[in-house]
Formats: structure tokens, C-alpha cells, sequence
């Protein structure tokens, strides 16, 4: 697989550009954590039953793997 230097906002405005294509990117353990951090503690839980008030108290011990 190809690394791809694209950052998710430009990936998104491109997205009919990059609809059939795959790639991975690398990311720090700091960029997950801000958006985990960043989740609205408010809303439901998805398919997998995880709320998010859970996900942003245990944010800083699943970020890094």
C-alpha cells in the first residue's frame, strides 16, 4: 500500500478524486487524542455500544496503540 501525504481535510474535498483509491498515512498519538478529546460527550453510543463520554475518559490510554 502506498503512503499518502494527505491530511483528512483536503482528502474529504477531494473525495470524487480519491474515491477508489486506498492509502496510509502515519499520525501521532497527539492528533488521535485531540480528536478524542474532541468528541461531544452527548451523543449516543454507535453500532458498538461504546459510548463517547467513555471513549473521552479513557482517551489518553487508547490513543497510543
Amino acid at each position: 500500500m502506498p503512503t499518502i501525504n494527505y491530511n483528512e481535510l483536503s482528502y474529504i474535498t477531494n473525495i470524487t478524486d480519491n474515491y477508489n483509491k486506498i492509502g496510509f498515512c502515519q499520525i501521532s498519538s497527539g492528533v488521535v487524542l485531540t480528536h478524542l478529546n474532541s468528541l461531544s460527550m452527548s451523543k449516543a453510543s454507535g453500532l458498538d455500544s461504546i459510548s463517547a463520554r467513555l471513549i473521552h475518559k479513557c482517551a489518553d490510554i487508547i490513543s497510543g496503540p
